[in-house]
């Protein structure tokens, strides 16, 4: 960038020259920049259990297959086997939940779901899906068995 002008009092010009440098940090390995983070939960900046969420019309269809399923066995046999190859996000293991009619399905999904989960650090969210504080404590419990 370049700046010119004139001293008033000696009637001389001058003139200024700015050079601005910016450096790129390349990965040396793979010789890019390193990826940005991908923000996938709004505000969300704490531990992530697993690289990406499902997306919302895929979470919309595993939703909708196991909603379809008119015994609890069922819903749950699917629900964990989606759950093999994909990550929810802590509101949508609390959405899933409440697909579930009894609480002990709740409580074995929510388990199952805690290793694919984003964002691990808000999953206590998911335990507005449960009708008895015990399911809480016994979820807990788990967890920390997990750490």
């Amino acid at each position: 960038m370049n700046v010119s002008g004139m001293d008033v009092n000696s009637g001389t010009a001058n003139s200024t020259t700015t050079t601005t440098r910016s450096t790129t940090i390349v990965n040396s390995d793979y010789g890019t920049p390193p990826p940005s983070r991908i923000t996938y939960v709004e505000g969300y900046s704490g531990t992530v259990g697993c690289p990406s969420p499902m997306g919302r019309i895929d979470f919309d269809s595993f939703k909708s297959s196991v909603s379809s399923k008119p015994f609890e066995e069922n819903k749950l046999a699917i629900a964990k086997q989606v759950l093999n190859n994909n990550c929810l996000t802590s509101a949508e293991v609390k959405e899933t939940m409440g697909l579930f009619s009894f609480e002990n399905s709740k409580l074995d999904f929510a388990k199952c779901a805690y290793g694919h989960t984003y964002d691990v650090n808000n999953y206590y969210k998911v335990n507005d899906a449960f009708q008895f504080s015990s399911s809480i404590d016994d979820l807990n419990a788990y967890i920390s068995k997990l750490h």
